[in-house]
Formats: C-alpha cells, sequence, structure tokens
C-alpha cells in the first residue's frame, strides 16, 4: 500500500480514538472533575456538545487528509494532511501525560499508546521515505500541531455550542 492510501489510517484512527472518548469521558468527568487544573475545568462541555466537537474534529481531519491525498509532494495539501497526523501524535503524548499526571486512565489513552503512537509515526515515516514530506516541513507540522491544536479545539467546541 502507498502512503497516499495509508495516510488514511488517521482519519480512520482519529474516529476509533474519539469512540473511545466518547465512550469513556463522561464518567471519567463525574469522577475526576475536581481533579482537573482549572483550564480543563473551562472546557467542560455537555455530552452533547463533546461529542458534536468529536464529529467537527474528525471531519476536518478527513478534509486535510483528501487535500493531502491529491496534493502533490511538499505542497500545502501534504504539509496540512501531515500536520493532522503531527497533531494526533501530540494529542497521544496529552493523553499519556494525563494519565500519568492523574495517575489514572484517561479518556483516550489506550488508543493513544497502541494505535496513535506506532501508526502515526510510521506515517510520517513513510510519507518521508516516499519523497512525500522533506525533514523540513515534517518539523513545520509539529510546530503547527502544537500552535492548531487548542485553536481546533476551541473551535469544535465554539461550533458545538451553537448548534
Amino acid at each position: 500500500m502507498k502512503y497516499r492510501q495509508a495516510m488514511w489510517l488517521a482519519p480512520l484512527l482519529l474516529i476509533i480514538h474519539n469512540l473511545e472518548e466518547y465512550l469513556t469521558m463522561s464518567a471519567f468527568i463525574s469522577r475526576h472533575l475536581e481533579d482537573l487544573p482549572a483550564f480543563y475545568k473551562k472546557m467542560a462541555m455537555s455530552s452533547e456538545q463533546f461529542t458534536q466537537a468529536l464529529i467537527i474534529v474528525t471531519v476536518l481531519a478527513v478534509l486535510l487528509t483528501f487535500g493531502g491525498s491529491i496534493s502533490e509532494a511538499n505542497g500545502i495539501g501534504m504539509l496540512l494532511a501531515v500536520t493532522t497526523q503531527a497533531g494526533l501524535l501530540i494529542n497521544a503524548v496529552q493523553h499519556i501525560a494525563a494519565s500519568i499526571w492523574l495517575g489514572t486512565y484517561t479518556p483516550g489513552v489506550i488508543t493513544s499508546i497502541f494505535l496513535y503512537l506506532p501508526v502515526i509515526s510510521y506515517l510520517i515515516l513513510r510519507a518521508f521515505r516516499e519523497g512525500y514530506i522533506s525533514k523540513k516541513l515534517i518539523i513545520y507540522s509539529f510546530i503547527l500541531g502544537i500552535a492548531m491544536l487548542l485553536p481546533v479545539i476551541l473551535l469544535a467546541k465554539y461550533i458545538a455550542l451553537i448548534i
């Protein structure tokens, strides 16, 4: 399977990851809300809004992956698709860090460890090895992934609030 087909694993894994979060977030919040930092408490939303936010983020990942699938090597579409993948890795690190910090399971940590870390790392390496993205653009994708993570989450929350 070529990278242009394999890159579709990223949104598929996001769907699986979001399902894990969807199934476990409500119970987690009810047990651990007081343990969370103030920033996360401010991000709290209803189950319905959380579900809508997950759908919005998933649709965005599918659109960015599609852009990459039709983009030329090292083009803006490919950069954004790999940035999506980098964002998933960054999100995985956040889930793992939260579980360590809280000393307990956090929603999304299982898929982060067993799916995101190995598969997304492989996809980014594969994109590089097949010449779809340069080392320089991989670095940019991680910088963009870090810079975009909070705004994307806030935008998804805002859209979920007005829907």
